[in-house]
């Protein structure tokens, strides 16, 4: 009987409590800049094909005054979009392109 009453909130507990697994804040970016430290032909193309001499390093602006950090590097940018991608939560019901359908469906 104490089996099945602790199999019975074992099992409640499970159903009710949230994945830990995903986390927008910290999952998606973390993927990204790992995806990032293993991907060195992404920073020598930065580099080589785009002009930018510092690779992944390279500040760029983010338009924002009064204060605010006015540059972020491309790690930064990109991890940055990383959180973005899902947020708000309805964003990411549309992750994925598509690659069958046409543009403006896809």
């Amino acid at each position: 009987m104490i089996k099945q009453i602790l199999y019975s909130f074992t099992f409640c507990m499970l159903i009710t409590s949230s994945a830990f697994a995903f986390d927008n804040k910290s999952s998606h970016p973390t993927i990204t800049l790992k995806a990032l430290e293993k991907n060195i032909v992404f920073d020598k193309a930065l580099k080589a094909k785009f002009g930018f001499e510092e690779g992944l390093d390279t500040n760029l602006p983010n338009g924002l005054t009064g204060g605010r950090k006015k540059h972020r590097t491309i790690t930064e940018w990109l991890k940055q979009g990383a959180y973005e991608e899902d947020e708000p939560p309805c964003r990411a019901s549309n992750h994925f392109h598509n690659l069958l359908l046409p543009w403006e469906q896809a």
